[in-house]
């Protein structure tokens, strides 16, 4: 399969279908960018997201960081406070998730993906963000 942009993809056993793996050099740390075709063709809603990551990179990651904040604050201060800790402001939350990877799905969808800085013992925080560039939710992994 040939992706504009990025070239040939082959076709992943493993994964079971086509795969596009990208690190992509942010803050200074390697950040994988996957877009998952479910077919041979990539959907234009897959390829305008990538577009979008990577033309801002930066801004996506603070916008998704404080959507995630917004979400998940209450429940860390309120369950997840560690003996002795303090409750966090939405800046000290935020400031500790690091993006570890993006996932694009067939139809447009992104998960990003972020280690927690020990927020909530060191699960990942997945973000979910729609076709339509719409936060929908933000939960833990693992």
């Amino acid at each position: 399969m040939d992706i504009p942009g990025i070239g040939r993809v082959p076709y992943s056993p493993i994964e079971e279908g086509y795969m596009v793996r990208l690190n992509i050099n942010f803050k200074g740390n390697p950040v994988e960018l996957l877009i998952r075709p479910d077919t041979q063709e990539v959907n234009t809603k897959a390829l305008e997201m990538a577009e979008l990551i990577l033309g801002d990179p930066l801004k996506l990651d603070a916008e998704v960081r404080e959507m995630v904040g917004w979400r998940m604050l209450e429940i860390k201060n309120g369950v997840w406070l560690k003996p002795g800790e303090s409750p966090l402001t939405q800046a000290d939350f935020v400031s500790r998730l690091q993006l570890e990877s993006i996932e694009i799905q067939e139809e447009g969808s992104v998960n990003f993906y972020y280690a927690d800085g020990g927020l909530f013992w060191d699960h990942v925080v997945i973000a979910e963000i729609g076709s339509d560039r719409r936060f929908r939710d933000a939960y833990l992994y693992g």
